[in-house]
């Protein structure tokens, strides 16, 4: 499941919120939470300075972006293809 987060994040190209995460993946939001907490463990993922709601483009203020580990995690998964991102 956690490549499936990955992916997500990839293919949004941006920081992600849980909101868009379970969006993308259909599922529910606590779901997504728990992994989002498992992969901030594993340091697969980080999570961004909170903005104001003010300023956000979504109803919250929290964004996660993958980190180095996260992409190279993925790109053993996919039997070693290169996925190029940059990394906030």
């Amino acid at each position: 499941m956690e490549e499936k987060v990955i992916k997500s994040m990839l293919k949004e190209g941006k920081p992600v919120s849980i909101h868009t995460v379970a969006d993308n993946l259909h599922e529910q939001e606590l779901i997504v939470l728990g992994l989002i907490i498992k992969m901030l463990k594993k340091r697969l993922i980080r999570q961004m300075p909170s903005i104001p709601l003010s300023e956000s483009p979504e109803p919250c203020s929290n964004f996660y972006v993958l980190t180095k580990k996260g992409i190279t995690m993925l790109n053993h998964e996919e039997n070693n293809s290169t996925i190029e991102i940059r990394v906030l």
